[in-house]
C-alpha cells in the first residue's frame, strides 16, 4: 500500500501563483453549506445525481452545466467536495457560484481552503474539481486538478489524480480523468 505522500502528494499550505494571500478572510471560518466527505453514504447520493444526469435529467444538468463541484484530499487521505459556493460582501451565500452567468462569474468564492477549515493552517495534498462534460451528445463527468493552491506544486503528478479518481471509482462513482495535467 502507498503511503499518502506517493499516493496523493505531499500536505501543503495553500499556495498561490500570485503574492495574493493564500486563503482569503473568507475562506477562514467558512465552510460551504454543501460540504460533504466522501463516505459510503455521500456516494451513494453524488453517484444517484450523477447517474441521473447522465442518463437525461434535462432538470439536473441544467443544473450541474455551470456549477463546478471542488474536491481537495485532506492530511489523512480523506477526501472533501462541495459545490463551489459564491461569497457576497465577504460572507458566504450558500449558493453555487455559476461559472459564466456574468454577474457572477467574478463573483469571489469559497474555494479549496475552505473545505479542511478544521486544519489551522488549511493544509490539503491536492484539489480540483469535477465537471459535467459532453462529447458527440454524450454527458460525462470528469475529474481535473484545477486548484491553484494545491495542484501545481512541481511534485504532482498524474498519477496522484489518477488515484483520487480510484477512490471516487471504488465508492462506485466513474471519472474521466482531465489529460491537461
Amino acid at each position: 500500500m502507498l503511503g499518502l505522500d506517493a499516493e496523493f502528494g505531499r500536505l501543503e499550505d495553500p499556495q498561490r501563483p500570485t503574492d495574493d494571500p493564500p486563503v482569503d478572510t473568507w475562506e477562514q471560518g467558512n465552510r460551504p453549506s454543501s460540504w460533504t466527505e466522501l463516505t459510503k453514504g455521500s456516494s451513494t447520493q453524488l453517484r444517484s445525481l450523477m447517474n441521473d444526469v447522465r442518463a437525461g435529467f434535462v432538470a439536473g444538468q441544467v443544473l450541474v452545466n455551470d456549477v463546478v463541484i471542488i474536491w481537495l484530499v485532506t492530511e489523512n487521505g480523506g477526501i472533501r467536495f462541495a459545490v463551489e459556493e459564491m461569497v457576497h460582501n465577504d460572507r458566504p451565500t450558500g449558493l453555487p457560484k455559476l461559472q459564466s452567468f456574468p454577474l457572477t462569474r467574478f463573483s469571489k468564492k469559497l474555494g479549496h481552503p475552505s473545505l479542511v477549515i478544521d486544519d489551522p493552517q488549511q493544509r490539503g495534498r491536492i484539489g480540483g474539481e469535477i465537471r459535467l462534460r459532453v462529447a458527440n451528445g454524450n454527458p460525462y463527468w470528469q475529474i481535473n486538478r484545477k486548484s491553484g493552491r494545491y495542484s501545481y506544486q512541481e511534485d504532482r503528478s498524474y498519477i496522484h489524480l489518477k488515484n483520487v479518481a480510484d477512490r471516487f471509482r471504488r465508492h462506485g462513482i466513474e471519472l474521466s480523468i482531465d489529460p491537461d495535467f
